[in-house]
């Protein structure tokens, strides 16, 4: 088996443009690396040569919060490629859309039950800046303890057929902070019907307002 690497930055295309990625998840434990992902998404959001955001979010940033790690979801998943490479037009947060392709489906089980989780991969970006698929999705944490409109995971590719899923990396998307950014909505296929309490809170700060 192999450890898929999980990244948080490419919604905008950031991911390539950093060079940054999730760092390898230990074979022993997902848990061992989890901080020091932690640590390098905070300093990007607030690096002024690097974040994506405005200097008034910045000098305001209230900071993260997480739930704690939690080995239980660092899920053995199968990876399945799609056979639909049809571009498709996902919708966004703020009415807009951005091209996606189906790329595959993470099959795992997750409260006593097999789940499935589907990764798109962003179309409207050069190839050598779309190696990585986004998986967006919805939980019953959602509007409640995480962020209303979702989280995300971002996976580097190639993924193999066996490999991690950790959620523990579950990220909020940029319009989690400020609302004019263009965030994909979780498709329906995506929305879980369990709890996932691990990976990013919701922002308590001064953003505009939850979806």
């Amino acid at each position: 088996m192999t450890v898929t690497q999980l990244g948080r930055f490419s919604i905008l295309s950031l991911f390539a443009c950093l060079g940054i990625s999730g760092t390898a998840i230990s074979e022993e434990s997902c848990l061992d690396s989890l901080q020091d992902f932690r640590t390098k998404a905070e300093a990007y959001y607030l690096e002024p040569d690097s974040s994506p955001f405005s200097q008034e979010f910045r000098l305001a940033f209230a900071g993260f919060a997480y739930f704690d790690g939690d080995e239980a979801f660092c899920i053995d998943a199968s990876y399945q490629l799609s056979k639909d490479t049809k571009t498709i037009e996902v919708p966004t947060f703020n009415n807009e859309t951005i091209p996606f392709k189906e790329h595959g489906v993470f099959n795992f089980e997750l409260g006593g039950k097999n789940q499935s989780l589907t990764a798109y991969q962003r179309m409207d970006l050069p190839e050598e800046r779309r190696q990585w698929v986004l998986v967006a999705f919805r939980d019953h944490t959602n509007g409640k303890e995480t962020y209303g409109g979702g989280r995300y995971l971002e996976i580097e590719l190639p993924i193999e057929s066996n490999t991690i899923l950790d959620l523990n990396r579950a990220a909020n998307p940029f319009c989690a902070y400020q609302s004019d950014f263009a965030c994909p909505m979780p498709p329906v296929e995506n929305w879980l019907k369990e709890r996932v309490p691990t990976g990013e809170l919701d922002y308590v700060g001064n953003h505009e307002g939850d979806t």
